[in-house]
């Protein structure tokens, strides 16, 4: 099926925040040390302050799966921005 192009990818940090997160029951201090980052630093990934990086992509995927979906979602997302703002 062919994506709107009206409407921006979903953000990495919206399916972990949302959907991943919620579904494992576990604190955010707990993931952020299992992750290897500080708590802040995780909420400001999970709030898109932050943009997810070649290196936290690895350090989530170790702890959520997904190999580099997490960087490869994070990159469309900036290309359709790039692309698509004034």
């Amino acid at each position: 099926m062919a994506r709107n192009s009206l409407i921006p990818p979903t953000s990495p940090a919206a399916i972990l925040r949302e959907d991943v997160i919620p579904a494992l029951g576990r604190t955010l201090d707990d993931l952020a040390c299992a992750i290897g980052i500080s708590r802040e630093q995780f909420e400001n990934i999970l709030n898109e302050e932050k943009e997810i990086t070649p290196e936290i992509a690895k350090k989530l995927a170790k702890v959520f799966g997904g190999g580099g979906v997490w960087l490869k979602m994070q990159k469309e997302r900036e290309d359709w921005f790039s692309k698509n703002s004034p």
